[in-house]
């Protein structure tokens, strides 16, 4: 897939499901900020958070419904992976998920399930492509800012 649009605005097509609203900050002023980033899914949509009152959210590619919530999940963190590194290089970026299976896989870099891989192997690219980290960590869900914006609220 492939991220369109500039630093104050990104559209999602394809594979990447579409970007329902973005109030996205350029990554300079994420890195002057020092901004925590977190991520998160619904059954209906995900939600990426970097700092105070920075996200990005929208809804799963089409085919998507009956998919497992760990692998929306996954998705959220390969969004928020995506969105932290366009035009940017040599990130390390610190993050935080609600879910631990998500957490461990992408640790691992590996799964078994054949729909887990491919998803673990482009984040993996992506952050190699940018010379980029990603350290990725257990939240409570209830402490997730990005929960939020997985909700179809965030189309009011």
């Amino acid at each position: 897939g492939v991220v369109v649009g500039t630093d104050d605005r990104a559209v999602f097509r394809g594979e990447l499901g579409e970007l329902v609203r973005n109030e996205w900050c350029h990554r300079d002023d994420v890195l002057r900020q020092r901004a925590v980033a977190y991520s998160d899914a619904s059954m209906v949509g995900w939600g990426v958070t970097v700092g105070v009152g920075r996200f990005a959210c929208g809804i799963f590619p089409t085919g998507w419904d009956a998919r497992s919530i760990f692998l929306k999940e996954l998705f959220a963190v390969a969004r928020l992976v995506d969105v932290m590194t366009q035009d940017r290089g040599r990130l390390a970026i610190k993050a935080f998920c609600d879910n631990k299976a998500v957490i461990g896989a992408v640790e691992r870099g590996y799964s078994l399930d054949e729909d887990v891989m491919p998803m673990i192997m482009n984040i993996q690219t992506v952050l190699d492509r940018h010379s980029s980290t990603l350290s990725l960590e257990y939240v409570s869900t209830h402490d997730n800012p990005a929960d939020a914006y997985t909700r179809p609220t965030w189309q009011r």
